[in-house]
């Protein structure tokens, strides 16, 4: 009975060092988890010897169980305005052949990208619009002009994100980045 009492003392101490150790280690910016493998390795068969443990195969497989619970656990609380900040979106435009030149730059207030198009453009000067479902950009304007097509896109925010454009044949993909101020490159491509 007095050895069942000694070990409920000791996971006590263990689980209340484990508590006090979290809360110290929130006040220094350091991750719990370091802490409690410092604790791990202070009382382990290598620091002070307090725990002798030499089943590797045990502990192998209680570390991939906890992987697995760390990994569902961050699945779970991770909600969907953690990820949207580090999602790209991306355009994908037809313009019917290879054109000559593309230039884009970004403007703020509100935030738009513009993108000029060079090439053969025959069609008279009209703006079009097109809708666009996307966080990011609330809809892009097109307008023909005598050799050359502009697309505006305007977004969401007031300050563009940053963003990246390529020319494949006659295929322009632009890919925006985070919608965030710290995350913007306004940089003329």
């Amino acid at each position: 009975m007095h050895h069942d009492a000694l070990l409920i003392l000791i996971a006590g101490v263990l689980l209340a060092t484990g508590v006090a150790a979290s809360l110290g280690a929130a006040r220094v910016r350091l991750p719990a988890l370091v802490v409690f493998l410092g604790i791990g390795m202070a009382i382990g068969s290598d620091g002070l010897g307090w725990i002798e443990f030499d089943d590797y195969e045990l502990a192998r497989s209680i570390g991939t169980v906890a992987l697995v619970l760390i990994l569902f656990e961050g699945g779970v609380a991770t909600g969907f305005r953690e990820i949207r900040p580090v999602l790209r979106s991306s355009i994908v435009l037809a313009v019917g052949g290879p054109p000559t030149n593309v230039t884009s730059y970004a403007l703020s207030g509100p935030g738009r990208i513009v993108i000029d198009v060079f090439g053969d453009s025959r069609k008279k000067a009209k703006v079009e619009f097109m809708k666009v479902i996307d966080p990011l950009v609330r809809r892009v304007r097109v307008a023909h002009h005598e050799g050359r097509m502009r697309l505006v896109l305007d977004l969401t925010t007031d300050v563009p994100p940053a963003y990246d454009l390529t020319n494949q044949g006659g295929t322009l993909t632009l890919s925006l980045g985070a919608a965030r101020p710290e995350a913007t490159s306004a940089a003329e491509h």
